[in-house]
């Protein structure tokens, strides 16, 4: 990605710009937690959320088209099994443009296969010296993370359609599911908070970590 004002270009995986009048400058974008959901889940969630018009005055209103739609701009991209350009190097460990889930965790990174994630709604794990617990509900790609401290999660019992928005803590106690952390339900001011990761193509993540970690479901 590029900013307007300076023309530098920017690494999206590090927040860093790498070519142009920023770079080596020791800048470093924060990262925040993102979802991939659908609009009629969010604003189910969410009916208060407002909307980016799409009349933004930087590109046409008509090449803002959804992501299904075979006209769209990275279509090709998103769904062709191979890359658009050639890459050297490919990790063997998974399909050039598997998705994986990615965390950075003071210096550690760890590496999970979406495909893993929608088998296993709730997913206890470590990350360096994190603890944390990954949340994968609704549908593929929605996939939330949190610092679980002490905690180990697993589901309420529910109904096969039923929404996930609790989780159970080791001491049967629930905690409540937002965008930026676990709220403990009957004592609100215990809370765990969410942390930013990576939805990437497995050749993306694994060309800028090659020393990653990958998840071992044994």
């Amino acid at each position: 990605m590029y900013d307007r004002e300076t023309e530098s270009l920017w690494n999206q995986l590090t927040g860093e710009p790498v070519i142009g009048p920023l770079s080596n400058k020791g800048i470093k974008l924060k990262f925040f937690p993102v979802l991939v959901t659908t609009w009629e889940r969010w604003l189910h969630s969410h009916p208060e959320t407002t909307v980016l018009s799409i009349n933004t005055g930087i590109y046409p209103p008509e090449l803002y088209r959804p992501e299904s739609d075979p006209l769209s701009s990275y279509y090709d991209y998103r769904n062709l099994k191979t890359p658009l350009f050639p890459i050297w190097n490919i990790d063997p460990a998974f399909n050039a443009k598997d998705l994986i889930l990615g965390l950075k965790m003071s210096g550690f990174t760890k590496a999970y296969p979406v495909k893993m994630l929608t088998k296993n709604s709730v997913l206890n794990d470590t990350v360096g010296n994190t603890d944390l617990v990954i949340v994968t509900s609704g549908q593929p790609e929605e996939i939330r993370v949190y610092d679980r401290k002490e905690y180990d999660f697993t589901l309420p019992s529910l109904r096969v359609d039923d929404p996930i928005s609790t989780l159970v803590d080791q001491n049967g106690e629930i905690w409540s599911i937002t965008e930026t952390r676990l709220i403990h339900q009957l004592n609100p001011r215990k809370i765990l908070p969410r942390i930013a990761t990576h939805l990437s193509f497995w050749m993306a993540w694994s060309s800028f970590y090659p020393e990653t970690e990958i998840y071992d479901p044994s």
